[in-house]
Parts: structure tokens; sequence; C-alpha cells
């Protein structure tokens, strides 16, 4: 049985914030904003949260499996958090699951994040639960059966360009953007000078957005789908783009390798102040619907 609901996350909540306001009786020690792929930037967008119900216990992999065949993905933390704040009383007749799991907790075991309906329960299993039947939040094992009638929450796998224009590079220097903006000191190591075969040319920009959570490689592969000509965007893409895409409520990352790096980290600018970063990833770390992708074609134009 499938059923959905329509919600409104809060990209600018932290973790902490989320879980509090659900209140809830338990909350596992281990659900911390490291042990998650979670980013926070000043957006809220209205999603539709598909919940399936199977009429047999079912493993994890299976339900991952049917997710596939739908075109869906799991739910990140967050979702399961605005469900749970949204519906406060959804748990009583099931238990709410994301089959999103945490990173290095527990030995590197597989734990997902799940509502269990009160913790009165939940004091026989857990020490240091509150009683009072409210509701807990728990860490539990990927492997093994889920009882009949348990939720699992689930989006639409999709990747859409939201913006496109063009951008041009008119600044024999890159000062001016430094001063706008607040720059990590990694970031003032690298020459920051516009390429000369860039200055006073016009490239086309894409900035595209994926509608579930996907890691760095799989977002390259499926960008490739839409146009095999598309090429990353780079640092100084990013930065001649701050005038016409960047002063906006989102978080928008080049995943052009940067000069003077060689593992997965990318410059990043986040909302109307114009906000610069770098964010170091592994292949494993999963972007979410938060963050739109800043890709452009080849080819310049005077």
């Amino acid at each position: 049985m499938i059923d959905s609901v329509e919600l409104t996350p809060d990209y600018g909540l932290q973790l902490e914030e989320l879980i509090d306001q659900c209140e809830f009786g338990y909350v596992d020690k281990d659900i911390l904003q490291e042990t998650f792929s979670f980013l926070t930037v000043p957006k809220k967008e209205k999603i539709k949260i598909y919940i399936w119900r199977f009429r047999s216990p079912v493993l994890s992999d299976t339900v991952i499996k049917y997710f596939d065949r739908a075109g869906m993905a799991t739910a990140s933390i967050r979702d399961l958090l605005t469900f749970g704040y949204t519906f406060p009383k959804y748990q009583e007749k099931a238990p709410v699951v994301a089959l999103y799991p945490a990173q290095n907790v527990r030995g590197g075991e597989y734990m997902i994040p799940m509502i269990e309906k009160d913790t009165e329960s939940l004091n026989k299993i857990k020490a240091g639960a509150n009683d009072g039947g409210k509701r807990g939040l728990l860490l539990v094992e990927w492997a093994g059966f889920w009882r009949l009638g348990t939720a699992f929450l689930a989006v639409r796998k999709n990747l859409r360009v939201i913006q496109q224009g063009e951008i041009k590079f008119d600044q024999p220097d890159l000062t001016p953007f430094l001063v706008d903006c607040q720059v990590e000191k990694d970031l003032k190591k690298l020459d920051l000078t516009v390429p000369a075969d860039k200055k006073g040319k016009t490239f086309k920009y894409f900035l595209i957005n994926s509608s579930s959570q996907i890691k760095y490689p799989d977002l390259l592969r499926k960008v490739k789908k839409i146009n095999n000509k598309f090429r990353p965007g780079n640092l100084f893409d990013l930065i001649a783009a701050k005038d016409t895409v960047l002063r906006t409520d989102i978080a928008v990352i080049a995943t052009g390798t940067m000069a003077g790096q060689t593992d997965n980290r990318f410059p990043m600018v986040t909302g109307p102040d114009c906000r610069l970063e770098v964010i170091g990833v592994s292949n494993d770390f999963r972007f979410g619907p938060e963050i739109s992708f800043l890709f452009a074609l080849p080819g310049a134009k005077k």
C-alpha cells in the first residue's frame, strides 16, 4: 500500500532543532549532525513524501528494490523528522522509518532512524528512555525483517534544471568577489585570477537539482544523460555567476575540480549574503535536495 503527503522541510534548521520541535521522549545518543550527510541552507521547499506499507514482513534491501522499480529513493532523516513534526500521531498505527543510514556509528554498522510509538515500551529495551508514553527516535539495524505494517518513507528520484542563463567573465581580478563574501582560509590560498582565455567571454550555465539524496559520482553520470556536453561548473564559473545566480536563498556547489585540490573538495555559495566556503566530501556522501549544482556548456563566445 502506498500513500502520499505533502511536506515543507526547512533546510535551514540544524538536526538538533528538528529533533527538539518533535518533543520525543527518547532520542538515540548517536543521532548527531555529524553522523548523517546533513547540510543546512536558508531554504524551504514543498515536497511529496510517499508512505510504503507492506502486507508481510520485509527486508530493508527488498524495500529499496521496490523503491528503485518505482523511480523512488529513501527519504532522509530531515524528511523523517519533518514528517514526525507534521503528523505527530502517525507512529501510533505504525513505526515510521527512513532507510537512510547513519555514518560511522557502532563499529560501522548500518543503522537507520525510526520513530517508534511510545517510550514506555522502550524502557524495557533502552536504558534511560523517558516514561510517560512519549514517542522515541531510534537508530535500528539495517539487517533483519521489518514487522508487518512498518511505514517506509520515500521520495521521487529525478534531476531537474531549475535555472539557466549566461555567465560573462568580465573581471580581470576576482578581488571584489572576495570582499563581498565570507571566504574560508583555504580559498584564499588559491590563485583566483581569471584565466586569460576566459576574460570577456560568455558561457551558458545550468543549475541542476536532485529531488532525492545523490552521491557525487551518480550525479555526474545522470547529468550526462540529460546532456552529454554538460561539464561540471568550476570555481570561476561560480564566481562569475554571483550576480545572476547566487543572490537567492539557495546553496550552489561548483562540482568541477578545484585548482590545487586533488580530493572531493568543492566551493559552495549559500544565501543572498553570498557566503563562500569549501566543503570536503567522500564519494559515499549524499547531497540532499537543499543543494543545487552548477554545470556549464563548453565553448565560449565573445
